[in-house]
């Protein structure tokens, strides 16, 4: 997989980006703390003759070594030219418990995923979440995630269709892996509003219809 966290440090640059150029753009609205609001639907850059998309996979290796093929996806996209970059989650390598070491490898992901000419839209992983004592009473690190990459579940609307990014690790206990039904409830309302006549992507981190225990097809 491509992803993993840095062999070296950009915290101490400057001109480090300290969240996705979305939120700094005000794509998302933002709590009073500066978290973004889960749920939320948005529209993405428009694009009138086509909608190309690009998708990142996980990135996570356990170790840093895997920056460097990072580096080289995001030159190759800027050859192909997507007119927006999304991703499957696990953005940083994270089950940590340290907000500190976890703020260092949000920073090395998106000093790299900067030099991209797209709209980036994350999606959230187990790793980008979940403490690294697998607490499900400690939600530091989901916090973090929507002050520094966006909401933890939302869609975008396209000029030609809708891509609709779930949240599969709610428990945040690293364990249980369900959805729960406030979220399918929103789902439902999403695809309701949906352009049935233009595709809807459908992105999330743990393939939610391949485990046990949940109800996907309902």
């Amino acid at each position: 997989l491509l992803f993993a966290s840095s062999i070296f440090s950009l915290q101490d640059d400057p001109d480090s980006p300290t969240r996705t150029r979305v939120m700094e753009d005000e794509r998302f609205q933002l709590d009073e703390d500066g978290r973004a609001e889960d749920g939320q639907i948005v529209a993405g850059t428009p694009h009138l003759d086509r909608s190309v998309l690009a998708i990142l996979p996980d990135r996570t290796t356990g170790d840093d070594r895997g920056l460097i093929h990072l580096e080289r996806a995001i030159d190759d996209l800027g050859l192909l030219r997507p007119d927006a970059v999304f991703c499957v989650g696990d953005l940083v390598q994270g089950y940590t418990r340290d907000l500190a070491d976890y703020d260092r490898e949000v920073d090395d992901f998106l000093r790299i995923i900067g030099d991209l000419d797209a709209d980036f839209w994350p999606t959230a992983g187990n790793h980008d979440v979940i403490s690294g004592e697998r607490n499900a009473d400690d939600d530091r690190f989901a916090e973090r995630y929507r002050q520094r990459f966006g909401p933890l579940h939302y869609a975008v609307r396209l000029e030609h269709g809708t891509v609709v990014v779930l949240f599969s690790d709610e428990s945040l206990d690293g364990r249980n892996v369900n959805i729960s039904d406030r979220q399918i409830a929103w789902l439902g309302r999403v695809l309701e509003q949906a352009d049935a006549s233009k595709p809807v992507v459908l992105l999330m981190h743990r393939p939610l219809w391949r485990i046990k225990g949940v109800d996907w097809e309902t």
